[in-house]
């Protein structure tokens, strides 16, 4: 084994593991408090949040709440409204 050999080294404020509605939320919220923090985020998925919109019914005040706006975001996969229940 090489014992000399480099690693590329990136550093971080914060790490958060899982990119699902705590650690999204947890991302955003610290990015709004102070956005000169970097923040990482590590998911196993292939992208951030793949695991959690699939076939979700979502109830949103949380969402709302966190980010006022979100609905005219650019990229936004909410796009379909409950609109009857069975």
């Amino acid at each position: 084994m090489d014992t000399n050999s480099q690693r590329e080294a990136m550093e971080y404020d914060v790490v958060i593991v899982g990119a699902g509605p705590a650690g999204l939320s947890t991302s955003i919220k610290l990015k709004q408090l102070n956005e000169n923090l970097n923040v990482c985020i590590v998911e196993k998925a292939s992208e951030v949040g793949a695991h959690i919109l699939s076939g979700n019914v979502l109830e949103t005040r949380a969402l709302d709440e966190l980010l006022p706006d979100w609905k005219n975001m650019d990229g936004c996969p909410l796009k379909t409204k409950v609109t009857k229940e069975k």
